[in-house]
């Protein structure tokens, strides 16, 4: 049979440092490092690289921070470019009288450009077509919107840079339904809008498991080479929700209350994580928290009071065709909190061998054993069917190193479980 090539080989074709002087130098061979992050509640992505310096290049060039990073990343037949500009250099260190090793941070060349931008400027129409005419405008980025957000509103930006104008607006975007959207960037997708109801509703890429027969990649063995692709490893679960502190921040129960100066009256509303569950897309089917859980005799569902949230507004300042920036804030505050936090409930981190198909927003199936002793013939009745099941990937970092090994750093997390809290499993 034909070799079989790991998906964590890779090559890193033309890795390119420009000055802004022009001057270009080839630092493949210098690079012993590079790291890509992306965050799925981030619009841009940063980077880094280390560099194993002995040609002189941190004297010669001189790197300061503001010189111009360029690579191809090549697996198998696909391509991804990638660009950066550096900000600064740190952890310096002689490893000999002629060696250098530092790290040079990296981010994208629109972060300079929101760096150097203020807007002040008032806008018209849905969040989603504002957000888009500022990435286009001000970033010059393409910016894919999935999702329509609902609502015109009439606003402006007050003096704002646009990243911060983005997170801003990302405040009061929601669908119909009023799932929130997030606006995110990703190396191999770009920058995008979508609601987190359309990112639960996609199919799983891969399942991984925490745990499977020890194997090592060979070139023969079909069944050990898919095994150990699929196995996570140094899985940890390094976060559990912590229920009093979803409590105060409302992720059960919120009351929000709006005020409307220019009419003069005000709007009360009780959110209730119970009743928006039940009508809305989640990545496993039982909710964390029980039915019979209780606070002072009452369901931990009926806990508005303990946070309340006071806005005001100019209700019909523009008329019936707009809302200003809280005229819809009933609609999206509480679902934008209680949906968020709720994500994070459970969050884990763990390692694969890299692959182009995933990204920040993927939705992986991961296996999770019990906690007792089992054979390799028992693992289908040692499955935790609580804690298994689909996961969204949250945070990513592609890590390529000096043998040209591509890993993925992974962040995931799920707001359900796939078994009910009282079910036995």
């Amino acid at each position: 049979m034909d070799k079989l090539i790991s998906p964590s080989d890779v090559e890193v074709n033309e890795l390119m440092l420009y000055t802004t002087s022009g001057k270009a130098f080839d630092i493949s061979d210098l690079v012993t490092e590079i790291n890509i992050y992306e965050n799925l509640l981030s619009p841009v992505m940063t980077a880094d690289i280390f560099i194993v310096d002995a040609a002189g290049l941190f004297a010669n060039t001189p790197i300061l921070g503001q010189e111009k990073i360029e690579g191809i990343i090549t697996q198998g037949n696909d391509l991804q470019d990638f660009t950066f500009r550096s900000v600064g250099i740190e952890d310096i260190s002689t490893e000999n009288d002629y060696t250098l090793r530092y790290k040079i941070n990296l981010v994208e060349e629109s972060y300079y450009r929101n760096a150097t931008t203020l807007i002040s400027q008032s806008y018209s129409g849905s969040i989603t077509d504002i957000i888009k005419s500022i990435a286009e405008d001000y970033l010059d980025e393409d910016i894919e919107i999935i999702d329509e957000s609902v609502g015109n509103f009439k606003l402006i930006i007050p003096n704002l840079n646009p990243y911060k104008a983005i997170r801003w607006l990302m405040r009061r975007a929601h669908t119909d339904n009023n799932s929130p959207l997030v606006c995110y960037k990703s190396l191999y997708n770009g920058l995008q809008i979508v609601s987190l109801e359309t990112l639960y509703q996609q199919e799983s890429i891969q399942t991984f498991y925490d745990r499977k027969k020890d194997v090592q990649l060979t070139d023969s063995n079909k069944d050990q080479y898919l095994a150990y692709s699929q196995t996570i490893r140094e899985l940890t679960q390094y976060h559990l929700v912590n229920i009093s502190n979803h409590l105060g921040e409302g992720v059960y129960g919120s009351r929000t209350q709006l005020v409307d100066i220019m009419n003069k009256n005000y709007e009360v509303f009780d959110f209730n994580y119970k009743d928006q569950f039940e009508r809305t897309e989640h990545l496993e089917k039982a909710r964390m928290i029980s039915d019979d859980f209780t606070v002072n005799g009452k369901s931990i569902f009926e806990t508005s009071t303990t946070k309340q949230s006071n806005y005001v507004h100019s209700g019909n300042s523009f008329g019936d065709s707009h809302m200003d920036y809280n005229g819809d804030v009933i609609n999206s505050s509480p679902y934008l909190v209680s949906s968020l936090k709720s994500l994070f409930t459970t969050e884990y981190y763990g390692i694969i061998t890299g692959r182009m198909t995933l990204g920040v927003g993927s939705i992986i199936n991961l296996q999770l054993n019990k906690n007792i002793p089992f054979t390799a013939n028992q693992q289908n009745e040692v499955l935790d069917t609580r804690r298994s099941g689909r996961h969204i990937i949250t945070g990513l970092r592609h890590k390529i190193d000096s043998n040209r090994q591509y890993n993925l750093i992974i962040n995931f997390a799920r707001d359900t479980m796939g078994a009910e809290y009282n079910e036995t499993i």
